[in-house]
């Protein structure tokens, strides 16, 4: 069985995620479209899984990497992320994508230190 993937029905660009920018704090991280982003399939993997009796599109495995930029005019600073890619399909079997990810160089500050918080507990590496 041959299965190749269609990249129009499967990727979103132009997101703006929830993820503030690590330069500024102001902006949110974005995005920007397909030259932002390359995807890894596990070929070995998927060949075998494909092969199942019960295969299912949601059984393939991938990986991403890319680069987030933030909206703020003033930044545009560019962050690098990598992580990993599933195929998920809705009720209707329309798909969409999730990505995972699991590195940021200059990971977002998602936990706000306040000064409320004991001294040892504030100690950032940044």
């Amino acid at each position: 069985m041959n299965f190749k993937i269609d990249r129009a029905l499967y990727f979103t660009f132009n997101v703006v995620t929830s993820l503030p920018c690590p330069e500024c704090n102001s902006g949110k991280l974005v995005w920007r479209g397909d030259s932002d982003i390359k995807d890894f399939e596990h070929k070995a993997f998927n060949k075998v899984v494909i092969r199942r009796e019960d295969y299912d599109p949601e059984f393939l495995r991938f990986d991403f990497s890319g680069s987030l930029t933030c909206n703020n005019p003033s930044c545009g600073e560019k962050i690098a992320v990598v992580g990993e890619k599933e195929l998920i399909y809705d009720n209707d079997y329309n798909p969409s994508v999730c990505y995972f990810p699991k590195y940021f160089a200059r990971a977002p500050k998602i936990i706000d230190i306040r000064d409320e918080y004991p001294k040892k507990n504030r100690r950032t590496s940044s």
